[in-house]
């Protein structure tokens, strides 16, 4: 897995963390965390939030991270090949992995998820959808792909980020689109609509050319599930 440059991460870090402070709280609400994992944390955004509702924090992200100086101190940030099996040695309340997945080969999709079911009953989850376009993807699939892999593991979707959020413009559209609660013991059905593309889509207009091969309708703003 390749990493954004330092640049990127200063730019992004004021986004993502406006992200977290409305995303997170949504989430601490249903699942009430006293610890909390990111997995492909990046410089601590995330962390740094979750951090402030009062959980305990961890983080994993590439070796890259140990060049830079702490973003956010006081964080503990380890490093990990997130291309590879993870083995934290312990478990939390809440994994949260956002916007990473799709920057894994296809081939460490299931381990993937794997990973993050074994670190917590509950998993936010968010990952770039076919034509979302950004640096180093490799492997953009719909929320049903990446439900379907939670739900071999008996975890289930909890959409409650995207409709709470779905118009607020002070969260990153990806995030509006993407991030979903995947819990342990939550039935495994999805609702319609749930393979879902956001309007404010920077890449909309080039996936109105793939409808035919994606199975997204002409004129609609859902896949069909």
């Amino acid at each position: 897995m390749q990493s954004y440059s330092k640049v990127f991460y200063a730019w992004q870090r004021v986004g993502s963390h406006n992200s977290a402070r409305r995303i997170l709280p949504i989430v601490f609400e249903a699942v009430r965390p006293k610890s909390v994992v990111d997995v492909g944390c990046g410089v601590g955004t995330w962390l740094d939030v979750a951090r402030s509702l009062g959980a305990s924090t961890v983080g994993y992200e590439g070796e890259w991270t140990k060049a830079l100086p702490p973003t956010y101190p006081g964080l503990d940030i380890r490093a990990a090949d997130l291309e590879q099996p993870l083995r934290a040695g312990q478990t939390f309340d809440l994994a949260i992995s956002m916007e990473v997945a799709e920057h894994l080969s296809p081939a460490r999709a299931d381990s993937f998820v794997a990973d993050l079911v074994a670190l917590a009953p509950n998993v936010l989850f968010s990952a770039a959808v076919p034509g979302q376009g950004g640096n180093n993807h490799v492997n953009e699939q719909w929320q049903s792909y990446w439900a379907d892999r939670f739900a071999a593991h008996g975890y289930g979707p909890r959409d409650i980020v995207r409709p709470k959020l779905r118009n607020d413009r002070g969260v990153a559209y990806w995030y509006r689109q993407n991030a979903v609660l995947y819990s342990a013991g939550q039935p495994t059905a999805r609702a319609e609509g749930y393979d879902f593309v956001h309007p404010e889509h920077t890449a909309w207009y080039r996936l109105i050319h793939r409808r035919l091969t994606s199975g997204l309708k002409p004129g609609t703003l859902f896949r069909p599930s």
